[in-house]
């Protein structure tokens, strides 16, 4: 991976956004345990349950992945290191339960059932492109271990702007029903 250091000259408007269109990819901003039935609205997703193929970007627009393929042929273009928040995340670990081609690697804290240090789960990190899903197990009982997120989709499937990035309708509580 290389470096671009820009430099500006002279005074002038800021440069646009580097955007491409695609689905949504990103890193969850909280994390927990490997029993995810005790996190608030978690929940896991492997490829092969992707019903639609074609390009997963960022929030920030930077693409990640061309197609499903490309998410698995050993190398992202950029690490999906960006939370639904927009913060970017350094050396952080993302729960996968896989390899870096997708399958299973049989560390998935029985099933994402457990939270304990007797069991393990396959992880990640977040700002690696090649080592995305798998670098080692980790102790289930760990906490604040982070999710991938991808959508399944191109088109807008939320309706408070989530997808251009603007969270500012998302609150950490529900409102009752």
């Amino acid at each position: 991976m290389r470096r671009l250091i820009c430099m500006e000259t002279s005074a002038g408007p800021a440069l646009p956004p580097f955007a491409v269109p695609g689905r949504v990819a990103f890193v969850t901003s909280v994390g927990g345990t490997g029993d995810l039935g005790s996190w608030p609205d978690a929940a896991t997703a492997a490829i092969d349950r992707f019903v639609n193929d074609g390009r997963w970007v960022r929030l920030d627009g930077v693409a990640v992945a061309e197609s499903k393929a490309d998410l698995t042929d050993g190398v992202l273009f950029a690490p999906i290191n960006v939370t639904e928040v927009g913060d970017y995340l350094g050396n952080w670990i993302v729960w996968t339960g896989t390899n870096t081609s997708r399958f299973a690697t049989g560390f998935d804290c029985t099933g994402w059932t457990v939270g304990n240090s007797f069991t393990r789960g396959t992880t990640g990190p977040a700002n690696d492109l090649r080592l995305w899903t798998w670098m080692s197990q980790t102790d289930c009982n760990v906490g604040g271990v982070r999710l991938y997120c991808f959508s399944d989709t191109s088109l807008f499937i939320f309706t408070d702007g989530f997808e251009s990035g603007n969270t500012s309708a998302w609150t950490a509580q529900q409102p009752p029903p």
